[in-house]
């Protein structure tokens, strides 16, 4: 969430809201072993691309920018207005994924 961009570089109101929307991965390995999953693994799962437009920006296209005031919105679209037309901007997203496996065999 902190290494997103655009989203957290434009928008950096953005990452606080978002870090308490979204439980901890430490929680979340947490109730995967308490529901007994075992050979609990982690992987980061990363796209790149390159953004020349910012059209689904402006449309709040990401639910993040929902929870933004009015002013915070507005600066943060004006600073990638000025930032794409100097040439792409890189995006970067970035995902953890959780991946456990669940014995579903009953003892005899």
């Amino acid at each position: 969430i902190r290494n997103r961009v655009p989203l957290s570089i434009y928008f950096p109101e953005t990452v606080d809201a978002e870090l308490s929307r979204y439980p901890k991965i430490e929680d979340l390995i947490k109730i995967m072993h308490e529901d007994h999953f075992t050979q609990i693994d982690q992987e980061i799962v990363e796209e790149k691309s390159e953004l020349v437009d910012i059209q689904i920006y402006r449309d709040k296209a990401f639910s993040a920018l929902h929870n933004l005031s009015d002013e915070a919105f507005q600066q943060g679209i004006a600073r990638l207005e000025t930032d794409v037309q100097k040439g792409p901007i890189q995006r970067i997203s970035r995902y953890i994924l959780l991946w456990g496996r669940k014995d579903t065999k009953k003892p005899a």
